[in-house]
């Protein structure tokens, strides 16, 4: 097993495009483990959204796949196995009052995603002002050498 993200990252995606060519000399179309991990957390909104009695009218191929998370600015991680890490991509209800419908919904990190998860849109902000003053003060203050 890579223990080193990073080196698994690459390893992974060697592997995916193997198995893409692979499946497309098979069936003529390549699979794509990126468009069924999406799936997967397609299909997992679906089931909370039901559950809560909220709508769901989006289809998969509605959502765009940043390469980014368009919040924190990381590198989303499609192929991730497993517990989703902190860069997988996750669904994300902009207005949590209204349910999964176009134009509330956009991918980001699920990191991004933990972050808002609980707050208010209003919460988000204080803490960020709460962070850039934090970041601030650590700039003035004189460093000390150990």
């Amino acid at each position: 097993m890579i223990k080193d993200p990073d080196k698994r990252r690459v390893y992974v995606r060697e592997k995916s495009k193997e198995l893409d060519q692979k499946h497309k000399q098979l069936y003529g179309r390549p699979y794509s483990a990126r468009n069924g991990n999406l799936a997967n957390t397609f299909k997992a909104a679906r089931a909370r959204a039901k559950a809560v009695g909220l709508a769901f009218t989006i289809k998969l191929a509605d959502i765009e796949q940043p390469e980014k998370c368009p919040i924190l600015g990381i590198p989303l991680n499609y192929f991730v196995r497993g517990n989703p890490e902190y860069n997988s991509p996750s669904l994300d209800r902009i207005d949590n009052s209204i349910g999964y419908v176009p134009g509330n919904v956009q991918v980001i990190s699920m990191l991004a995603n933990t972050m808002k998860n609980k707050g208010t849109l209003e919460q988000c902000v204080l803490l960020g002002k709460w962070a850039a003053k934090e970041l601030r003060k650590r700039a003035r203050a004189p460093s000390v050498a150990t």
